[in-house]
């Protein structure tokens, strides 16, 4: 049911809320043209089918002809059919279909107590598992039920697929560790994890060695016994030449560092380092340049090395650490190396005698280092594959070790044991409502035509005085055609009857279409919620009798629709229906609201304690309140008809109480309404000149006001001749009915 609305933006409604518990289960709800009426009732069958299907909804609208009486697609001749159970063989259907559902049994608490003790039991297997998992980061096992022998269970923990992961994981582990006892008291206090991570982030020290090969070492041995001349300068030199000529453009004609013009060419100077650089003193020099690079940066990087060994102590073997640090032999070699390159190279001319077991020493110095490199790398590799096997086993075993806790914990095997009982029992409930629903199906279907619905409500039109009736679709009997009373052939549209046929045709069609048989005792139970917007508009006396004594019928029906909301512009209207009918508390059935509208044109709704005002005063108020107002104020469309037709009722009422009804207001009647207001004049006040056609402009006003344009300023202008009338005529009347 609906209690409140939330955040109603629709035309004149800007975002608006009514309290909790506001709407009642019968509401009754007036407002005049414009104030927002139908957004309303829109808005609230909106809300409606948020949580609802549609079947449960009935909307009668000024849209309902169009909507849900007429088919798409035939200009307005076909008029859809209803299925009625009107027959003695229908009754007699409906009554074993009434058996049959009085049979079925709702499941739905059923299935949320199953859902709730599934999510128990989901949290239960949680809390053990978190016990035991310490600081493993094992994922935990998480599938929702969606379909279980026909009965869906959206949202609903799988627990038994849960189980079934937790009993291979038990299965794994005793693979591991076969003893239950040790496999009981495990748990993931080691993270392996974060240890892997810490090594994996530590960096190996660097163990870097010359790249010198066979080859290499031969040329290395001849240019360190070799003598050159002394007309190359150093490679320092060269390169400095080198730089100095890069800044140079080819056609500079001075020097840009001693400025000198004499006999200067950049290009010679060119020719001449060209051939410094191509020079075999200049080329074994940079040779030894770069192997003496090498050798500083490997004796750099082997002392830091062995300066931070130890930090590898944590995770590895001291003693395998110490021996591929022991580089006393290693570091020596590099020494002599250095010093030998060093000396060479501050003297080309010099022979540096390098023995065959220097040389031996070099390739051996190469050759371990290289290994060291390769232990150490290994070691990093071994130890995070050691430690990756610890921690899969571990995750294993402590998946097992949760898997044996739910196995062993009898209060959870307990309760799992009798929720599978219970689901047992809800499945066979489940099975025997599907049989009644097919055999209700199949009651269904030996129902009758489409006839019965029709053939009762042409009975309903004929004896309304309505001249139409329906008749069957040839092609299709679910269809009905419109047709005149007196005439066999030539179907009609809903286009060629009048406005007031066609609503009370429609309002018939809505009204018994609620009812499963044709004394309107059994309501159709898929109904939940009924919306009237305006139903008594359009329509002559007698019949607005009769729609209104439908619309108290479907008003005072006791508990057998969900919610009610009736609407109406009418004062009148809503006076009669809620005529005798109490609106409650806030626990009460019935509940009586108004429209209404701020100076800022948005609409609320007001709740009316009791509809005591009568149509006339409450018309009359209005009128009186508009009589009040400036000749240029501005009237929106629905307020310059509703105040003009208005005005035709109070001033009606108003002769019909000081003439008895033998009055009617029309120029016709010009000389009797006149002699009303002289009579009733002071002695000493005469009729003012413009009175009698002033008279005459509002008689024509009140009366022709259908069939011309009407303009603000000749509404209230008509406001406050007929207030003025009034109150002179009759100030003790004016005066009551004014407040």
């Amino acid at each position: 049911m609906i209690g409140k609305i939330d955040g109603l933006t629709k035309k004149s409604f800007k975002n608006y809320s009514t309290p909790d518990n506001f709407f009642k289960k019968k509401n009754i709800i007036f407002g005049y043209n414009g104030r927002g009426k139908s957004s309303l009732a829109s808005g609230i069958a909106e809300r409606f089918l948020i949580d609802n299907d549609e079947v449960g909804l009935r909307y009668f609208d000024t849209n309902y002809v169009n909507d849900s009486l007429v088919m798409k697609d035939s200009e307005g001749k076909l008029l859809k059919g209803v299925k009625a159970t009107f027959s003695k063989k229908d009754v007699d259907i409906e009554q074993k279909i009434e058996e049959k559902r009085s049979q079925l049994v709702s499941i739905d608490d059923d299935k949320n107590e199953i859902k709730s003790e599934r999510e128990q039991l989901r949290k239960r297997i949680d809390s053990l598992a978190k016990i035991k998992k310490g600081k493993v980061r094992i994922q935990s096992k998480n599938k929702t039920m969606l379909e279980v022998d026909d009965i869906h269970w959206e949202g609903c923990p799988d627990i038994d697929w849960v189980l079934r992961q937790y009993n291979n994981d038990l299965a794994s582990a005793q693979k591991i560790e076969p003893d239950v006892n040790k496999l009981r008291v495990i748990d993931g206090n080691k993270d392996y994890e974060d240890e892997i991570n810490r090594v994996e982030n530590l960096p190996l020290p660097k163990i870097t060695y010359p790249y010198i090969n066979r080859a290499e070492t031969d040329r290395l041995k001849k240019i360190l016994t070799k003598t050159y001349s002394d007309n190359v300068p150093s490679s320092e030199i060269v390169s400095w030449l080198e730089k100095g000529i890069s800044l140079h453009d080819t056609d500079a004609d001075m020097c840009l560092f001693c400025q000198n013009r004499s006999n200067f060419s950049i290009t010679t100077i060119q020719e001449r380092v060209n051939r410094y650089i191509t020079d075999e003193k200049q080329k074994d020099s940079k040779f030894l340049e770069d192997i003496l690079g090498q050798v500083s940066e490997s004796m750099k990087d082997l002392k830091g090395s062995i300066d931070n060994k130890s930090t590898l102590y944590i995770f590895y073997d001291k003693s395998e650490i110490d021996s591929i640090f022991s580089l006393q032999k290693e570091l020596s070699t590099l020494k002599s190396l250095s010093g030998k390159l060093t000396k060479k190279l501050s003297s080309m001319n010099d022979i540096i005698i390098i023995s065959p077991a220097e040389i031996q020493d070099i390739e051996h110095l190469i050759n371990s280092l290289k290994d060291r490199r390769e232990r150490l790398d290994q070691i990093k590799k071994d130890k995070l594959k050691e430690l990756r096997e610890k921690d899969s086993n571990q995750r294993v075993l402590v998946n097992g070790a949760i898997g044996l806790a739910i196995k062993e914990d009898e209060d959870f095997n307990n309760r799992l044991n009798n929720l599978k009982k219970f689901e047992i029992e809800v499945q066979d409930k489940h099975d025997k409502n599907i049989k009644l629903q097919n055999d209700i199906k199949d009651l269904e279907s030996q129902k009758s035509d489409y006839g019965d619905f029709m053939n009762f409500l042409n009975e309903v039109l004929e004896s309304l005085g309505i001249n139409i009736r329906l008749d069957h679709c040839k092609d299709d009997e679910k269809l009905y055609y419109l047709r005149h009373s007196n005439k066999e052939d030539g179907d009609l549209t809903v286009k060629d009857v009048s406005e007031g046929e066609i609503n009370i045709l429609a309002l018939l069609f809505f009204y018994f279409e609620l009812y499963k048989d044709n004394l309107q005792q059994n309501s159709k139970d898929e109904i939940k919620l009924i919306l009237l917007d305006d139903p008594i508009s359009s329509l002559d006396e007698g019949n607005r009798i009769y729609v209104l004594e439908l619309v108290r019928h479907i008003l005072l029906e006791k508990s057998k629709f969900e919610q009610i909301f009736i609407f109406t512009h009418s004062w009148n209207d809503f006076c009669d229906i809620t005529y005798g009918v109490q609106a409650g508390d806030s626990n009460g059935v019935y509940g009586f609201f108004e429209i209404t509208k701020d100076s800022n044109s948005h609409s609320s709704i007001d709740i009316i304690k009791k509809p005591a005002i009568s149509p006339y005063k409450v018309l009359f108020k209005e009128i009186y309140e508009l009589h009040k107002k400036e000749i240029t104020y501005k009237l929106n469309d629905c307020e310059l008809y509703h105040y003009a037709n208005s005005m035709r009722r109070v001033f009606e009422e108003f002769l019909s109480f000081k003439c008895g009804g033998r009055t009617v207001p029309t120029k016709g009647n010009k000389g009797p309404i006149k002699d009303l207001y002289t009579s009733s004049l002071p002695k000493n006040e005469t009729v003012g000149a413009k009175f009698s056609s002033n008279l005459s402009a509002f008689l024509s006003f009140i009366n022709i006001l259908s069939h011309h344009p009407v303009k603000s300023d000749e509404v209230v202008q008509n406001a406050k001749f007929m207030m003025k009338f009034i109150e002179k005529v009759d100030k003790f009347h004016f005066d009551k009915h004014k407040v």
